[in-house]
């Protein structure tokens, strides 16, 4: 494990809950039906979540992760390939689509800023 660790050797056995991951790299293609909340010339933002459930309990299932991974398709010799446009037809659609616009543009602000050497 890189980054500080706590000196409290019972911190083990507490009860710890996840809130954020950072960055994610997809180590291989993923292939499979997406559907989309945003499409550019080559990629689309896709939305995955994870549901948990208590197998105790029936209908206990709630989501307990939400993330957004941009996946660029793909030809047979591994060049990126033009994807269909987005076709919003409900209110909810148009929804999803202007989140992934401002998740885009703030990732776009945070990669340019961490160029600039900002925390060095």
């Amino acid at each position: 494990m890189n980054g500080p660790n706590t000196q409290d050797p019972q911190a083990a056995t507490k009860t710890v809950a996840d809130s954020q991951v950072e960055v994610t790299q997809l180590m291989r293609p993923q292939q499979g039906n997406f559907a989309g909340n945003s499409v550019g010339t080559s990629s689309m933002q896709v939305g995955i979540s994870v549901i948990a459930e208590d197998p105790r309990s029936p209908d206990s299932e709630r989501r307990t992760t939400r993330s957004f991974f941009t996946m660029v398709a793909l030809d047979d010799d591994g060049n990126a390939l033009s994807v269909p446009r987005l076709q919003c037809e409900t209110a909810e659609d148009h929804k999803w689509q202007c989140e992934a616009e401002l998740r885009r543009s703030l990732r776009k602000e945070f990669n340019e800023r961490l160029a600039t050497g900002i925390c060095r």
